[in-house]
């Protein structure tokens, strides 16, 4: 989809929500769904909108508005041993943190969720310049994160 498009997906989102009124649906849940379905034509969502007002039981996860040859994979094995015993390690980690110091741990995780965004975000974006001043807040600016 194009720029131009979201205008036209957000109110397909909204007519969506008509059916399932209790799921709440605002300006960050748009823009969650937006950047997980961007990549797709709009023809092609319009498509699986259709086929989930006729099918589905809940409102829409934005996996269920995608082709299934498009979903990922799970991630339990890919296959590298060493890959999948380092995310391991790093998940047993992460719940040592939090189990420790569930502070801690929120701060950790936040400061991960940033980075992500960061990295996979465009410079001067509205999201980039969020997360940017989250991680400040966060004090992650001290070196071990660097924030553009």
């Amino acid at each position: 989809m194009q720029s131009a498009d979201f205008p036209e997906f957000k109110t397909t989102l909204q007519r969506l929500k008509k059916q399932w009124p209790k799921k709440e649906l605002d300006d960050e849940i748009v823009q969650l769904y937006w950047r997980a379905l961007r990549d797709q034509p709009l023809a092609i969502f319009r498509k699986f909108v259709e086929r989930h007002e006729k099918h589905g039981r809940t409102y829409p996860q934005p996996s269920d508005l995608r082709p299934k040859e498009d979903k990922l994979p799970s991630v339990s094995g890919t296959g590298d041993s060493a890959f999948d015993e380092g995310v391991a390690r790093s998940v047993r980690n992460l719940e040592e943190l939090r189990k420790r110091d569930p502070e801690a741990w929120r701060v950790e995780v936040a400061i991960r969720r940033m980075s992500r965004i960061l990295a996979t975000e465009s410079p001067g974006s509205s999201m980039y310049e969020a997360a940017s001043n989250e991680l400040r807040v966060l004090g992650a600016d001290n070196g071990r994160w660097v924030v553009g």
